[in-house]
């Protein structure tokens, strides 16, 4: 956060501080966590779930096999965990600002995984500083870096400054 010749970074995370792993945690009801709390959360609802049930679906598209390319193309199934109480993805800062930030699904519903990390780090921002300050440049930055979520009105930071890694 800029506060004209001085900065500091705010602790985003409210477990781990200034730096956020960029884990996303989905579950059923559409209710998300992200960074450290996702992790913690993911674990808790993976001891309490009971038995892993898992249901063959197909996927509606036929493809050829992997392994035989001779060989016609055959319905294309998933084996799903339907007693899963959510979805985690890690390691998305390989995904922050690229073109291949599209649609996911998740439990039938697409959404951007982008722009639900960027949405918590928004609101985090908006308690910690009260959303009052305004960075006109750091919107217009993220909205560079991050077109899909701007384009959702996520990325509607009010007071957050970017350092070298968004820049």
């Amino acid at each position: 956060m800029s506060y004209g010749a001085s900065a500091r970074v705010l602790p985003i995370d409210p477990v781990a501080g200034a730096t956020m792993p960029t884990v996303l945690y989905i579950r059923r009801d559409g209710s998300s966590l992200v960074g450290r709390r996702a992790i913690g959360s993911y674990l808790a609802d993976q001891r309490e779930r009971g038995p892993i049930r898992r249901q063959v679906k197909p996927l509606g598209i036929r493809m050829a096999s992997s392994d035989n390319k001779t060989s016609r193309p055959a319905e294309a199934h998933l084996l799903a965990d339907v007693g899963s109480p959510g979805r985690l993805f890690r390691s998305l800062k390989s995904f922050l600002g690229s073109p291949l930030d599209s649609p996911t699904s998740v439990f039938g519903s697409g959404m951007s995984l982008t722009a639900t990390i960027l949405e918590h780090v928004r609101v985090r921002e908006a308690v910690m500083t009260g959303g009052s300050s305004g960075l006109p440049a750091a919107r217009a930055l993220l909205a560079r870096r991050f077109p899909l979520a701007a384009r959702r009105d996520f990325a509607a930071f009010s007071s957050v400054a970017t350092g070298p890694a968004l820049a």
